[in-house]
């Protein structure tokens, strides 16, 4: 499989993911949880890296090259 043909699954996964990482944050923050543990600071990382997987995969995607 080469890497055009990769990059579309991973444009999906790594979106799925973030918006998994979105609705943990979101609920952290209504429960209050996030003021007694690190959870969301790692989570806020994570959905940065997501977020840059999705951009890159996206690139790769319309690039022709």
């Amino acid at each position: 499989m080469s890497n055009r043909e990769k990059s579309p699954h991973i444009l999906n996964t790594s979106s799925n993911l973030l918006g998994i990482c979105f609705i943990l944050l979101a609920s952290l923050k209504v429960m209050n949880i996030s003021d007694k543990t690190f959870i969301d600071e790692v989570t806020t990382i994570v959905i940065v890296l997501f977020m840059a997987s999705c951009i890159l995969s996206f690139i790769a995607i319309r690039n022709k090259t």
